[in-house]
């Protein structure tokens, strides 16, 4: 049985004029759309016989006419790029394929079949590039991505779309109109990423800009799409100055910047050093140090670490530097990091309750520092400066020392009829002068107990209150006048 194939083998291979190809090229691919045409068998045939460049180009024009089904298309397209071709007839293919005329459907069910099939990089870029080259219409290339983003594309093919989409032939018009599109409903990161990687991959207007950041805004955001904005920002393609104005837009934004938000701002050496003290302000009044990691308040401390002077005193004033995540940073006019200094604070405060529970109970009443003396446990000598009242006086826990070290002779107790009893009064004020004494050490201990963080804190605490209460035991207890 002849077959249509070998029958157009047989005509191929002899000198045909050119008439007599246009009659064979009208009779084989002239009729593709009936049922049962073997369109691709067709096309191998063509493909392999040495045809001029010439007889190629009819090929195409009979293939890619404006009136053929996007089934016949399709299988055309892939056929032809499935074939071995030199790159001068392919790239004859695609620009014959993706003309200003193809229709947007044709577009997208080539283009999915072409995805579906093994097509290099070199070869997806190129034909990324033949589909959205100027002679698309901006309408046509909305439907044309609207339709292949419903599609499962995987990430080469994906930028490769992008990258040929927002290429330097749109005007700020077009690119603004594609990317509010392409920004209108929610996508993932990983999408956005690619969206904004494709319109920032050279500079761009402010108006651009302004225009893209209102409509990444306009979706809620997660912390991996908040990332994803950050890292572009710190894209060589965009200025200090649209840094600033992508900043205020977000901490202006309805419901202002969340504290995610602001932490992934606020790890960009690039934005702290594009933004002034007010924006800065706003951007660490929104964190919640509780809810910043060790890795990010690592990454803070070292973006701080070129802000201007503004910056860092906004810093200082809003975020606790001392809540532990941001033990790298070195504030303004210190020479150590905040670690350091929570450790010299530590060893600073340590060494003054010591020092307090050393003058509290250190001296024993009877071996001077302003206390009485001698033998009998009585005053004596022109140089003393306290003195006792008689015994009956005594008795009833009257004292007139003078200095400070009075209150240590003080007791607490009184004799009523020889009998010893509690005083609460003599209590009480012996026990207000000792918290007085203290004060100076109690406020360090609580500076000391702000100041550290997490196991240490709780160490820093534990060892104050014990010494605290070992300073107020020795200062109440009951004088020896022996």
């Amino acid at each position: 049985m002849v077959t249509l194939k070998k029958v157009l083998d047989g005509l191929l291979d002899t000198e045909l004029t050119g008439k007599q190809f246009d009659a064979v090229i009208d009779a084989t691919l002239g009729s593709l759309d009936e049922p049962g045409a073997d369109v691709g068998a067709v096309l191998d045939t063509f493909l392999d016989a040495d045809l001029s460049d010439k007889e190629f180009t009819k090929v195409l024009d009979a293939v890619f006419s404006d009136d053929v089904s996007d089934e016949v298309f399709t299988e055309a397209l892939t056929t032809m790029l499935d074939a071995d071709i030199t790159s001068e007839q392919l790239t004859a293919v695609l620009d014959s394929a993706f003309s200003e005329d193809t229709s947007a459907e044709n577009m997208v069910s080539a283009l999915v079949s072409i995805f579906d099939g093994p097509l290099s990089s070199g070869d997806l870029n190129t034909v990324m590039a033949s589909v959205f080259d100027e002679d698309i219409s901006v309408a046509d290339t909305m439907t044309v991505l609207g339709d292949l983003l419903e599609t499962n594309l995987s990430m080469s093919e994906t930028e490769a779309i992008f990258d040929s989409v927002f290429d330097s032939d749109l005007s700020d018009a077009e690119t603004i109109d594609l990317i509010v599109d392409v920004l209108a409903d929610e996508i993932t990161s990983e999408l956005l990423n690619t969206v904004l990687g494709a319109v920032f991959d050279e500079e761009v207007s402010n108006e651009v800009l302004i225009e893209t950041f209102t409509a990444v805004l306009g979706n809620e955001l997660d912390a991996e799409s908040v990332g994803v904005i950050v890292d572009v920002l710190e894209s060589d393609s965009i200025t200090n100055d649209q840094v600033s104005q992508v900043v205020d837009l977000i901490v202006s934004q309805d419901g202002g910047v969340s504290g995610e938000q602001a932490t992934e701002l606020a790890t960009s050496p690039k934005v702290l050093e594009s933004i002034d003290g007010e924006q800065a302000t706003e951007v660490f009044a929104a964190i919640v140090v509780a809810e910043v990691s060790e890795e990010a308040g690592a990454q803070i401390a070292e973006a701080l670490a070129d802000a201007g002077t503004d910056v860092k005193e906004s810093f200082e004033e809003e975020i606790n530097v001392f809540a532990g995540v941001f033990d790298t940073y070195v504030a303004l006019g210190s020479e150590i990091n905040v670690g350091d200094r929570r450790t010299v604070i530590a060893v600073g405060a340590a060494v003054a309750i010591a020092g307090a529970v050393s003058a509290l109970g250190g001296a024993s009443p009877s071996s001077g520092g302003g206390a009485p003396s001698g033998g009998s446990g009585s005053p004596s000598g022109q140089n003393n400066n306290v003195a006792r009242k008689p015994e009956e006086e005594e008795m009833n826990g009257e004292l007139a020392w003078d200095g400070v070290e009075w209150i240590k002779q003080l007791s607490i107790f009184r004799y009523n009829n020889g009998v010893k009893i509690l005083d609460w009064g003599l209590f009480m004020k012996k026990f207000t002068f000792g918290l007085l004494n203290l004060g100076f050490t109690i406020s360090g201990s609580l500076v000391v107990y702000l100041t550290l963080s997490g196991g240490i804190q709780r160490i820093a605490g534990i060892s104050s209150v014990l010494a605290l209460m070992g300073a107020m035991y020795l200062h109440m207890r009951e004088p020896d006048n022996n």
